[in-house]
Formats: structure tokens, C-alpha cells, sequence
């Protein structure tokens, strides 16, 4: 959970996945709990004999949808102008594009996770309008402060 934080686990890896552009390693450690690492911060391996008994019903797809982690899925709608491309992406379940004009469209989506959703507006910057959640436009107005405050 904290990059300053040095855990050991002898763990059975079972699936390596890729989500929101990060590499997971799912399996087992020898407590039978289910974990999923990020192979960024795996710092050293020592490959062991020891075997746990995989459950024949693990399954990634416990956790993960199509569009990555299921952790605070969020309902957004966007007002996205002079970014058409971002229309032919599929971003999340749900999703609906309106055209408002030739050059604007509203996109309602639900995004996996809040920092999809994050990623998502920062990427379009003062081309995105958020009109829902009220909490992610609060978050969008706060970040692009604290940003012009620092240059």
C-alpha cells in the first residue's frame, strides 16, 4: 500500500494482468488470501518449491471488470470539445456520446475507477467540462488551482 513499506509474502502467482496501464500479479499466499501485487513495486523474488491448492473458481474477473479495477466505479457526464478521436474509444461501461455540434459532445460513461475518471479529465484539460459528479468537478477545480499556484 506505501512504496515506503517493505512487506515479505510467499505467494503462488496465478494470472499476470494488465490494468489501467500497470502490470498485477493475482494469486494466493499461504494463508489462502487472495492478493494482487503491482510488479512495479515487487523489489526482489526468491522462486520456492512450495505449492498452494489453487480454488478452481479464481478468477481475475473477481475483481476487475473489462475497464480495469472495480474499486468506487463513477458515473460521469462530460462536455468534450475539440477532442472528437475521444469519441471512437470505448472508456467504460454504460457509455453514451451525444453530439452537441460538430466539434462537441457530451459523454456519459461509468468509469472502472475514480482514477480513470481523474486520468480521463486531466488528459483533456480545459477541453472537458464536467457536469456530473458535482464531488469530480470540486477535485478538477481544486487540482487545476493548486497546479497554477505552483508555476
Amino acid at each position: 500500500k506505501n512504496h515506503q513499506t517493505l512487506n515479505h509474502y510467499i505467494f503462488e502467482p496465478y494470472e499476470l494482468v494488465l490494468v489501467n496501464q500497470l502490470w498485477y500479479l493475482f494469486g494466493f499466499d499461504e494463508k489462502n488470501r487472495y492478493l494482487s501485487l503491482k510488479i512495479n513495486r515487487i523489489n526482489s523474488i526468491e522462486v520456492l518449491d512450495i505449492k498452494f491448492l489453487k480454488d478452481d473458481e479464481f478468477s481475475h474477473r473477481q475483481s476487475l471488470s473489462e475497464f480495469g479495477y472495480k474499486i468506487s466505479p463513477v458515473k460521469v457526464s462530460l462536455i468534450v470539445k475539440d477532442r472528437d478521436y475521444l469519441s471512437e474509444y470505448i472508456w467504460g461501461k454504460n457509455q453514451t456520446i451525444t453530439w452537441i455540434d460538430s466539434h462537441k459532445f457530451r459523454l456519459e460513461v461509468e468509469f472502472s475507477n475514480d482514477e480513470a475518471a481523474r486520468t480521463f479529465i486531466l488528459r483533456g484539460g480545459s477541453n472537458i467540462y464536467i457536469e456530473a459528479p458535482e464531488s469530480l468537478r470540486n477535485w478538477a477545480c481544486e487540482e487545476y488551482l493548486q497546479a497554477f499556484q505552483q508555476y
